[in-house]
């Protein structure tokens, strides 16, 4: 069965993804679904700094890529 977490904050949501990638090992795949504005991005923000791989304001949302263009 899937793990719910629920979070009150960007700050928390990302602080969250940070604790969450700790857990992480590769090769993993972790799939994010949600409907627009559920936070997908602000946790890949946390899980990414958490992994070290970039800084949260290099991770940017595809969606809003999409529609901005």
């Amino acid at each position: 069965m899937p793990e719910e977490i629920i979070t009150h904050s960007a700050e928390e949501t990302i602080r969250w993804g940070r604790e969450f990638a700790k857990r992480l090992r590769a090769p993993m795949l972790v799939l994010l679904t949600g409907d627009l504005g559920t936070g997908k991005t602000t946790l890949t923000k946390g899980i990414v700094s958490g992994l070290g791989a970039a800084n949260e304001d290099e991770v940017t949302s595809p969606t809003f890529t999409l529609v901005h263009v």
